[in-house]
Order: C-alpha cells, then sequence, then structure tokens
C-alpha cells in the first residue's frame, strides 16, 4: 500500500514484521531511503527505557526512524532490501545517536527460510562520529530489537 505524508512524500511498505508491529517502507521517489515505523505500544515503552527516543516522528500510534540504504542501492523489489542506516539524529545532553536497521535472512534444517529485522540503536561518539554503511564496532552499539516473523513484499 502507498501513503502519503505531510512531506509529499510517497512510502510503499516492503516488509512487514510480528503482524504488522514493525513494518519497513521504500521513499517512491527516493528509493534508497527507507523508514521503519513501528505500531506496537509495548515497543515504544521498550524503546524509552534504553535511550532510544529519536524517531523523527513520535505520537500516540507509531514512531518512525528513517534512514538511508546501506548498500547506497535503491530498492525496486521487497527482496532487494538489505537495511538502512541514520547518522546525528540528535540527543541533547551532547549524546549524538544513530542506528541501524538489517534484514537477516537464513534457514535452518528443519523449516523454511526465517527473516528477521533487526535495529540497533548506537552512540556515534564510540564510533568515532558516524556509521559507514553495514559495519561499526560492537562497542558503539547501545542496545538491539529483534522482530523474528517477517514477510518480504514482491
Amino acid at each position: 500500500s502507498e501513503v502519503l505524508n505531510s512531506n509529499d512524500q510517497h512510502w510503499s511498505q516492503i516488509v512487514s514484521c510480528n503482524g504488522g508491529d514493525a513494518i519497513v517502507d521504500v521513499d517512491l521517489g527516493e528509493r534508497r531511503n527507507f523508514q521503519l515505523v513501528l505500531k506496537n505500544k509495548f515497543a515504544f515503552a521498550e524503546f524509552d527505557q534504553t535511550g532510544w527516543t529519536h524517531a523523527q516522528i513520535k505520537n500516540d500510534n507509531e514512531r518512525i526512524y528513517r534512514g538511508r540504504a546501506i548498500d547506497g542501492k535503491g530498492v525496486f523489489n521487497g527482496h532487494d532490501f538489505v537495511g538502512f542506516f541514520a547518522n546525528d539524529v540528535g540527543g541533547g545532553s551532547g549524546t549524538t545517536f544513530g542506528w541501524k536497521v538489517k534484514l537477516e535472512v537464513g534457514t535452518s534444517d528443519h523449516s523454511a527460510p526465517w527473516k528477521k529485522l533487526k535495529f540497533t540503536a548506537v552512540d556515534l561518539k564510540k564510533c568515532g562520529g558516524q556509521l559507514r554503511g553495514n559495519d561499526f564496532p560492537k562497542e558503539c552499539s547501545i542496545g538491539e530489537h529483534e522482530w523474528n516473523t517477517c514477510e518480504v513484499k514482491q
């Protein structure tokens, strides 16, 4: 489904996890831009307790975290999505935060391939000021959250 937001950006869903609790959308005007939309109020509380309060959009029904493609490539099909990251999303008290959202795919011996979405919050001061694509030192992480049941849209 396509959504037009107040900034005249068109977003289209490419990944849905845990029955819609977490959704990844691609910006149809710039396919290297993504957003993670959280719709589970229990997740809001967890994120707030761990200090990940720096969503670009916060209201009673959702939190939205935006960023750019990890691999720098635009996504035209959900199966092309790898992940996205954001640098310097504010923080007050002199702290600078960033995050990475990555889709992980794997297989096990007894089931079909699985897909999970992982959100990693990062203290950028520990990472030399900014994230660079897919990797960063483990000591930069200030926490993670995973959604284990994800569907990728064609």
